[in-house]
């Protein structure tokens, strides 16, 4: 008789698979959707990439490349900037787990 797998971890446990490879794997989606987000609010305010580029002082490509998930060398200070134009602002957050926990200690600062 087969066992019904009823939890994600009954899932991992059956198949063997990589926990870590998962969780990496779930953070480059998270940072994807976040990055789509971005470009949606952009289009929301009926603003093109060719015209963010040009406000920014960047190419269209690093529009591009900032609202598909795919930062590479970008800049902290490009990052800032495209927040701006947005009307927004960018907040960096240091975060570094507690002793003895699976918990986090956050600290947001502006740049």
């Amino acid at each position: 008789m087969h066992r019904k797998l009823q939890t994600s971890e009954d899932f991992i446990e059956k198949y063997g698979l990589d926990r870590n490879a998962i969780k990496q794997g779930a953070k480059r989606e998270y940072a994807r959707i976040q990055a789509y987000e971005l470009s949606e609010i952009r289009k929301s305010l009926g603003i093109t990439q060719q015209e963010m580029a040009k406000q920014m002082g960047v190419s269209q490509k690093r529009i591009s490349d900032i609202e598909n998930g795919r930062p590479g060398a970008i800049q902290v200070n490009t990052l800032s900037r495209y927040a701006h134009c947005l009307g927004g602002a960018l907040k960096l957050v240091f975060s570094f787990p507690l002793a003895d926990s699976e918990k986090t200690q956050e600290i947001a600062v502006s740049p």
